[in-house]
């Protein structure tokens, strides 16, 4: 009887930061009465000599959906993290996620709070079944959101802030489909009209790590990771008590928002405020075509930086910000306590995953999205949590 996570270096995607601490505090519930075990795609039909087995995905997108359906033939329950069964009608799986009018309500009732009554929702994508329930969401519940409000992924990041720009000052508030698209918005309004960032609330989504590391924090739409534990044991039991008769569960996690730099810092509002308005009834319209953010080279180029922070451990994001802070090689053995074969070792692995062969375009690659102040707080705040 085990929660077997699946954990193989073969994937090609790199877990987001916060989604491998989830995996870390899961492996951990060990201690709490709840078995778990790492296991690599190459061993997953073994664990149909488990009659008691559960197989948890991190995310779904990390994993082949062959997986799923290997699963399925041996009557072995799949538990996916961040990715709603409904997204998927044709896969089994029971999730844990966050729920999109639940984001929606959360987002209205901070900007109402602080007066950004006009909202504009910026990159929702077309492809994407997740990004279309949570813009459709805000409309079900915001009274004054139009369909012109929307300003969709459309060919590329650079087409959707040329459509938003001539508009940008009926808007006081914009929420992004995630965070990366709110880092190049920032970028990009940075170099055209700097004074409109005062102000204004630009929400992201996703809680990724540059979300915290970027010179501008962003304010940022997620969830807690105690509620995220809690849906996984209470699926993982119900699944094991009623394996025979329930197909699928989904755990909709409440939403929270950790508040940045983005909106000035501005204090949540009390969970019991009202929403504002009465809902709205506006059907969005979005184009027919969208774009994948990884390929878009402003959205990929931070996408990139993201994937190579996350597969950075605490060593090398410490050797970062040296590099960043302007120490020399010498120096920052000494201050980490390596040696200097330790820290050649280190560089060589941070280089190569950067495709880059030299320290000062390596500095570049980073300087561009990552404040030194903001990643010694965020290493200084997880050395105390114990992370």
């Amino acid at each position: 009887m085990a929660l077997y996570i699946l954990d193989d270096p073969g994937l090609s995607v790199q877990l987001p930061a916060k989604t491998r601490t989830e995996i870390g505090a899961l492996r951990a519930l060990n201690r709490h009465r709840i078995p778990t075990r790492p296991v690599g795609l190459a061993d997953i039909d073994t664990l149909a000599e488990d009659p008691q087995a559960v197989l948890l995905l991190p995310q779904l997108h990390a994993a082949p959906e062959t997986v799923i359906r290997r699963c399925e033939q041996q009557a072995i329950p799949v538990i996916v993290l961040h990715t709603p069964g409904s997204s998927f009608p044709a896969l089994h799986f029971s999730s844990v996620c966050g729920h999109a009018h639940s984001d929606a309500d959360a987002l209205l009732r901070y900007c109402a709070a602080a007066g950004r009554q006009r909202l504009a929702l910026f990159a929702f994508n077309a492809v994407s079944a997740v990004d279309r329930s949570r813009a459709q969401a805000i409309a079900d519940r915001a009274a004054t959101l139009q369909p012109e409000d929307l300003f969709a992924a459309v060919d590329s990041f650079e087409t959707s802030f040329a459509r938003f720009y001539p508009h940008r000052q009926q808007y006081y508030a914009i929420h992004f489909a995630n965070d990366y698209a709110a880092i190049a918005f920032i970028e990009a309004m940075q170099a055209a009209d700097p004074t409109y960032l005062a102000g204004r609330f630009l929400i992201g989504a996703a809680d990724t790590l540059l979300s915290r590391l970027y010179h501008t924090t962003v304010t940022t739409i997620t969830y807690y990771r105690r509620d995220l534990l809690r849906g996984v044991a209470t699926v993982y039991r119900t699944l094991l008590r009623d394996r025979g008769s329930v197909v699928s569960l989904q755990y909709q996690l409440p939403a929270a928002i950790a508040v940045r730099q983005s909106t000035q810092h501005f204090p949540l509002p009390p969970e019991a405020a009202p929403l504002p308005g009465s809902g709205g009834s506006t059907r969005l319209r979005f184009p027919e075509q969208g774009f994948f953010y990884e390929q878009d080279p402003v959205l990929g180029r931070i996408m990139a930086t993201e994937d190579q922070l996350c597969a950075m451990d605490r060593t090398e994001l410490q050797i970062l910000l040296h590099f960043l802070q302007g120490d020399t090689n010498r120096h920052t053995a000494e201050a980490l306590y390596i040696s200097d074969q330790a820290l050649l070792y280190h560089t060589r692995r941070m280089f190569r995953r950067a495709g880059v062969t030299d320290k000062q375009t390596f500095i570049r690659f980073f300087a561009r999205y990552v404040s030194p102040a903001h990643l010694a707080a965020y290493l200084h705040t997880h050395a105390c949590a114990g992370t």
